[in-house]
């Protein structure tokens, strides 16, 4: 029973999965012990403000993806992002690859596999996947001298305390970073053609983390307000240089 606790109380945080196949694969975690444990299981993990996957044809991605790998078959599928009204924009064309894997990074699945188009190895957003189809095409071996366990390790992508809220200005291209970490529920408000700003729950007791989530954007994002925490960011980042001197 403690093991099928934690099999819930993972289903039911992941991110990964969406609300409906969480409910779906809690189910069947019910099917496998008596009634009355069952309703121990129908208990939720309750995530504060929980970001869940919005593709329903995550698992049908999956399914398709594992087949190929053990088919040693290609795939095809359409990829996308997305805009500012949170609406799905599709890249052009059909991508294929040859999958060699799915690995799980900072609660997201991603394939790495062989892009034909640029011929090298690539990574892709399961979630951000459709119409994934495996094609009667034998897949490309792996690069001579690849090892796939030193290419994730080379690949980078809680404090407690009161929340407050902070505006934030970004360029327009970062969108699809900004849905990533603060789900779609987020209030995206256009600030002329080229940036947006949001207004987001932020706890700043201890801004470290924060502030180094903000540092990989450069120049492309600002604090707009609180003042006194653009001030501190500002101090931050002269301590940073301070360093480096």
């Amino acid at each position: 029973m403690p093991e099928l606790k934690l099999l819930a109380d993972a289903v039911s945080s992941s991110r990964f999965l969406t609300e409906k196949k969480s409910a779906e694969l809690l189910k069947k975690l019910e099917q496998l012990t008596s009634v009355y444990e069952a309703k121990q299981i129908q208990r939720q993990v309750f995530i504060a403000d929980s970001v869940k996957a919005i593709n329903e044809r995550i698992y049908m991605n999956v399914d398709a993806i594992h087949r190929a790998i053990a088919e040693r078959k290609k795939i095809s599928f359409k990829y996308f992002d997305y805009d500012l009204n949170e609406k799905k924009c599709y890249r052009k064309g059909i991508r294929t690859c040859s999958p060699y894997a799915l690995t799980w990074d900072d609660e997201r699945y991603y394939l790495v596999a062989h892009y034909e188009k640029y011929d090298s190895i690539s990574n892709f957003r399961v979630d951000r996947m459709e119409s994934v189809e495996v094609l009667d095409e034998p897949a490309q071996k792996y690069p001579e001298g690849f090892n796939l366990s030193a290419y994730l390790n080379s690949t980078f992508s809680m404090f407690s305390g009161e929340a407050e809220e902070v505006k934030l200005r970004f360029d327009k291209s970062l969108i699809n970073a900004v849905i990533d970490r603060f789900g779609k529920i987020v209030s995206i408000a256009p600030d002329g053609d080229e940036h947006f700003t949001v207004r987001v729950q932020i706890k700043t007791e201890h801004p470290e983390p924060f502030f180094g989530w903000l540092f990989q954007f450069g120049t492309m994002v600002e604090i707009v307000e609180p003042c006194e925490l653009k001030e501190k960011y500002k101090q931050h980042l002269k301590a940073i240089l301070a360093v480096m001197e």
